[in-house]
Formats: structure tokens, sequence, C-alpha cells
């Protein structure tokens, strides 16, 4: 096991030298491919099927091994998931909304990889990597699901077992933190705008309706002329909505709760949280 956490801070390295160094285009480097497609895409596919590997592959725990387990200050129990739901978010908005480089992402992974050592000189490794860092909680989450339970301590494995696969979904457990319910809102609304954001009735809402409706008012009738301006600021209504649909997901679910409170004659509330 020693040897594949070894490899998986050798990946990450490779990853951030050949953005930083490697060819620049974003076909052919290798950083792009299998940061976007390998462990974006295809480890949360496999983390659903084999479980939390990450929770023992996780480079930059490996990384912070050296540093004290405990750190400088005590992390806020009311801050529960919350960090982790910003960095999902900024991730996303990283993702479809900059200019996606080799050299980008290289910039990228060192500057988590400084998140990374401050937060557990300030927090501790523990509180970390099981509540604020994104991936962590992520593989975590979709784990779940899969038929093999991966119980590591610090990042060490102790125990591998087997497991029904999909038992979650039969008897799941209660999320008792609305910051982790927000997480999984926040993913769902994620995946939902990233296929609708593109899409000929979205793009026609905003450089049509919208800007014939009230923005031609403040940018001019020409539309050649006043591109720039509504340039910049789609950037900003396409991170609003980034930043509502999580909102409005949350909405919809505590809206469908109590009809089933109502409708069931339960006299206490029901849903994922309790």
């Amino acid at each position: 096991m020693d040897i594949l956490r070894a490899c998986s801070v050798a990946v990450l390295v490779l990853c951030i030298a050949t953005g930083l160094w490697g060819a620049p285009s974003a076909y052919i480097n290798f950083n792009m491919t299998f940061f976007w497609v390998v462990f974006v895409l295809g480890a949360v596919y496999l983390a659903m099927l084999l479980g939390d590997f990450y929770a023992v592959l996780n480079p930059w725990r490996v990384l912070t091994q050296w540093l004290p387990r405990e750190g400088l200050f005590s992390y806020p129990s009311r801050c529960g998931y919350w960090p982790a739901v910003a960095l999902w978010l900024g991730f996303v908005w990283v993702e479809l909304f900059s200019r996606n480089t080799p050299v980008l992402l290289s910039q990228m992974l060192l500057y988590y990889t400084g998140l990374s050592v401050l937060a557990v000189v300030l927090i501790g490794r523990q509180a970390w990597f099981e509540r604020c860092d994104v991936f962590s909680v992520l593989f975590s989450l979709v784990a779940r699901m899969a038929w093999l339970d991966w119980q590591a301590v610090d990042g060490r494995l102790i125990r591998l077992r087997r497991r029904t696969a999909g038992v979650i979904l039969v008897r799941p457990k209660p999320i008792k933190d609305l910051s982790l319910l927000a997480f999984l809102l926040a993913l769902l609304a994620a995946t939902a705008f990233d296929g609708v954001h593109e899409t000929a009735v979205w793009y026609r809402l905003y450089w049509v309706d919208i800007y014939h409706c009230c923005l031609q008012t403040f940018v001019g009738a020409n539309p050649l002329v006043a591109f720039p301006q509504l340039r910049i600021w789609h950037v900003w209504w396409q991170s609003a909505w980034l930043l509502l649909l999580p909102l409005l997901y949350l909405l919809v679910y505590l809206l469908f709760v109590e009809l089933s409170r109502r409708l069931g004659g339960a006299r206490r509330h029901i849903g994922l949280i309790e």
C-alpha cells in the first residue's frame, strides 16, 4: 500500500510538471487528460464500485503525513462541511468558465497543495481531510454505495471488508448536518447546470431575450459594439446561477419533505436530516 501511496504523489507531481513544462495544447498534455478524465470522472465511478480508496491514496494526505496530526486551532463544529461546499463551487466555476489550460491546471494543483499544507497546520489532518477537502468529501459520499468498505485511520488502511453494494440506498443513514446536505445538492446542481448552460435555450435567454429586454439600455443596440461588455456580464450571470441552483435544489427538497410529512401524517420532520 505504501507503494501505491507513493505512486499517487508521483502522479500529482507529474501532472504539475507536465502542465508547467509540457505541451501547451490541452488535447495532448498529460495533466489535462489524467486530471479531468481519469481522476475527476473515472475515479469517481471507480469509487462507486470499489469504495473509498481515496482515503488511503489521497496524495495531499500523503504529503502532509509528516506534519503534526493536530492543528494549531480546533476546527469549529459549526463550520461543518461548508468549506468543501465552497471549494466544490469554486472548482466547478474554474472548470466551466475559466480558460482551461495545462498551465492553469498546474497552478491550481500547486495552490491546492499549498492550501492543504496550510490547513493541516492550522486545523489538523482529520478536520481538513474529513470535512474540508473537496475531493475527500466527494469520494467518501460516492463510496457509500460500493461493495468494499475501506476502514482507514489517518490515511492508513486498517481493515478492508465486503458489504452489500448499494445497501445505503435501501437503508439510508440520516444526514444530520445541513452542510453535508448542501454539498450533495451542490453536486446535483452543478451537474444539472453543466448540462444546461451550453444549450441553445439557455444562450438565447441571455444573449437575445435579456439583451433586448433589459441590457440594450446600458450597452446600446449594436450587438457588435456591446459584445465585450455583454461577455463580462455573462460570466457574472453564469456565476450567479451556479450559486443559486443549490439553493433552489434545497427549496425543492424541503418542499417535498414537507409534502411527504403532511401526506403521511407524520408528527415530526422527515427526510435526510433528523
